[in-house]
């Protein structure tokens, strides 16, 4: 297998990274949706295998990535009202002595 090949799959692979990185939301979508995919083709394994990567533990590390964010599934009653209650926290820097202004 030439040199080329071996970085035209390099590329592919931080392609999808790239894609799935960004993740489902907004104009990103069409693009995560077709790395996604990627990750279920035979070319995916080949590409893996070419790389010397193993394409399960490969597949496994990409699709963690698009799930940084840890959002809570859930949210109780009383997590959704003391949330609404919390005032605004306000930040002073100090322009003089006796003087504040407020971020």
């Amino acid at each position: 297998m030439t040199e080329a090949y071996v970085r035209l799959g390099a590329a592919i692979l931080r392609e999808v990274v790239r894609d799935i990185r960004g993740g489902p939301r907004g104009t990103n979508r069409a693009h995560f949706v077709s790395a996604v995919g990627f990750l279920r083709t035979p070319l995916f394994e080949m590409i893996c295998e070419t790389q010397g990567v193993n394409p399960v533990l490969t597949k496994r590390g990409i699709l963690r990535l698009s799930s940084t964010k840890e959002v809570p599934a859930i949210r109780t009653r009383a997590q959704w009202k003391r949330k609404q209650r919390q005032k605004p926290r306000r930040y002073y820097r100090a322009m003089s002595p006796g003087k504040k202004m407020v971020n």
